[in-house]
């Protein structure tokens, strides 16, 4: 005899609104409750508990119940396969990422990483990357403002390049166009989807009260910076000094060494807090917010040795 003429007729339209309805809720419990049964069998014998989920919903599904216990089962079942199906389950990296720290997004030929949290633990944006099989490292440093929101350095081992631009990573914001560090406004890191290398990425981020910026060679007189529209070079210090305080502005000193041709020079130690009132001024760069480092020596030179001629 055929037993499936013992089942229950159950039409689509039987069924609506239900999904809350006592029966469901009925269902649920008698299938939450074969799993579990099954999770602690399976826990007690060596087994992997996991596997006891899906193994109790089977078995609940042929032990005299109804036509319509089985439908509703079947269907909770779907609904927990397709939540872990993806491309990484398949067998290749996921195109897509997201946690409290980063989103990663495949848009077209590259990947676009929004960063969410610019003070997460590096390794939390080393795990997205990895994620959609990619090996870059990335580490948003603390920067002046007109390096904030940009790549301030890329290391790639066995691949030489002058700009990051030639590894097919660079950098953006989410909106377009807006100020980093601003509410609303992300930073983001642009990867070309072929990239192959491994990648350790700075970024500028903006810095926390009292943190020294890591680009530290960013000149203080560009734009957004803090002594923008001045020009310091070849001024004493009481010249610049006098600007300074004028801009709410303080200084701190590094003594430079100029090569014999005067066209390099080696900086001598850590900054100083005072020089002389006379010596003479050869750059000025952004150290922290609110604080110039000056570049001089104790005398005049022929010609200015950190951008010569």
């Amino acid at each position: 005899m055929n037993d499936l003429r013992h089942l229950a007729r159950v039409r689509d339209e039987d069924l609506a609104g239900q999904a809350t309805g006592a029966g469901a809720r009925t269902l649920l419990t008698s299938i939450t409750g074969e799993a579990q049964e099954s999770m602690m069998s399976d826990s007690a014998n060596g087994l992997v508990p996991g596997r006891g989920l899906f193994r109790g919903l089977f078995r609940g599904l042929f032990r005299g119940r109804t036509g319509r216990l089985a439908a509703g089962a079947v269907a909770v079942a779907g609904l927990a396969a397709a939540a872990v199906i993806g491309p990484a389950v398949l067998g290749g990296p996921a195109t897509s990422y997201a946690s409290s720290a980063i989103d990663i997004e495949l848009r077209g030929d590259q990947y676009v990483a929004t960063i969410k949290d610019p003070l997460a633990d590096y390794a939390e944006y080393t795990k997205g990357f990895k994620a959609v099989g990619l090996n870059v490292r990335l580490q948003p440093v603390p920067s002046s403002p007109s390096k904030v929101g940009r790549v301030t350095g890329v290391s790639a081992p066995g691949i030489r390049v002058s700009h990051p631009d030639q590894l097919g990573i660079g950098s953006g914001t989410t909106p377009a166009g807006c100020t980093p560090g601003q509410d609303g406004c992300a930073m983001t890191l642009l990867v070309k989807r072929d990239f192959a290398g491994d990648a350790l990425v700075k970024l500028g981020r903006p810095a926390r009260p009292g943190e020294k910026y890591q680009s530290r060679a960013t000149p203080a007189t560009a734009k957004g910076e803090m002594l923008e529209g001045y020009d310091p070079v070849e001024k004493t210090v009481a010249e610049v000094r006098e600007e300074a305080r004028d801009r709410g502005l303080t200084m701190v000193f590094q003594i430079i060494t100029p090569s014999p041709d005067y066209t390099g020079y080696r900086a001598e130690g850590r900054p100083r807090a005072e020089a002389g009132d006379e010596w003479i001024v050869w750059k000025a760069e952004s150290e922290q917010a609110g604080v110039l480092r000056l570049l001089v020596t104790p005398e005049r030179l022929p010609r200015n040795p950190i951008q010569p001629a």
